[in-house]
């Protein structure tokens, strides 16, 4: 009984002393691609499984630092998440990849792995979200990630890349003219169409027929200058006596002009003062006065 128990002491110290330490987790992002490293106080025993949405890396005889815990990503084009299953034997790591980015590239990502071995041991796991990359941003994404990691040729080659794709952009770009700042007007513009005439009457008629319709071309343009120029001058002009003619009927009706010109007569206005006032001729001032008065003499 005794033995049986110390062999197991024995069994349990060795697996303890031979148990492996989770200790860190960390990433790097450069957009289209993500280095993540694993750390352990010694080598693990692991294996990696892939499908089109997770990472799974199952560590064997292992523990976990408390410190890593689950994680979530929102703007990484890389990686939605860190999450650890933990078992009595086993720790499961599990990368979520983003794949809506699979919309937008068109193809699915690959991962390389590589182990570093110094005073600790680091599993390394480069995630490409993308196997071709196309766009600007893309290029320079891998450009900096391969210049980063040491990789200079690679680096130099999607630099370049990215470079050429900038200036064929520049040179293929259409030159927009903008619409303000192009001069629009009605008129011909007779001295452009009058040069392209003789021009072209140089070139394919003798020098003196070519004298005679230059002459003809120039008079028909003077003409024409003059008509347009006399139209423009043109204006409707008021017929000016008509203008300064004084209303012929006052205002307002027979009877309130007799009225007032009843009462303005009795406090001493004369006639023109009076037909100035209700803008009437003087002599209609006169004929209704005269007959103001005469009606009045009848009454008498």
């Amino acid at each position: 009984m005794k033995k049986k128990y110390f062999l197991f002491v024995f069994f349990t110290i060795s697996l303890l002393l031979n148990a492996n330490i989770f200790i860190d987790m960390y990433h790097k992002d450069y957009s289209m691609i993500d280095r993540t490293v694993l750390i352990f106080d010694s080598k693990p025993n692991y294996e990696i499984f892939r499908n089109e949405e997770e990472i799974q890396i199952n560590i064997s005889n292992c523990s976990k630092d408390a410190n890593i815990i689950n994680r979530k990503f929102y703007n990484s084009n890389v990686l939605t998440a860190f999450d650890y299953l933990v078992t009595k034997n086993k720790i499961m790591v599990i990368i979520t990849i983003n794949s809506s980015q699979k919309l937008v590239s068109g193809d699915t990502y690959h991962y390389e792995v590589m182990e570093v071995k110094d005073d600790l041991f680091k599993i390394v796991i480069d995630i490409f979200i993308t196997k071709n990359p196309k766009a600007i941003n893309e290029l320079e994404s891998f450009a900096s990630f391969y210049s980063a990691t040491g990789n200079t040729e690679l680096a130099d080659k999607y630099n370049q890349i990215a470079k050429d794709l900038k200036e064929n952009l520049v040179v293929t770009q259409p030159v927009i003219i903008k619409q303000d700042s192009v001069q629009l007007s009605s008129q011909p513009n007779y001295k452009t169409n009058i040069k392209s005439i003789i021009q072209f009457l140089k070139e394919n008629l003798d020098t003196k027929l070519t004298i005679l319709i230059c002459i003809g071309i120039l008079l028909i343009a003077v003409v024409i200058f003059l008509i347009s120029f006399l139209l423009k001058k043109k204006q409707v002009v008021p017929d000016i006596e008509e203008a300064s003619l004084r209303p012929l009927s006052g205002f307002g009706t027979d009877e309130f002009r007799k009225n007032m010109i009843s009462k303005l007569s009795e406090n001493g206005w004369n006639a023109d003062a009076i037909a100035q006032e209700l803008d009437l001729p003087e002599n209609n001032v006169t004929r209704i006065t005269g007959s103001d008065f005469d009606e009045d003499s009848e009454r008498l």
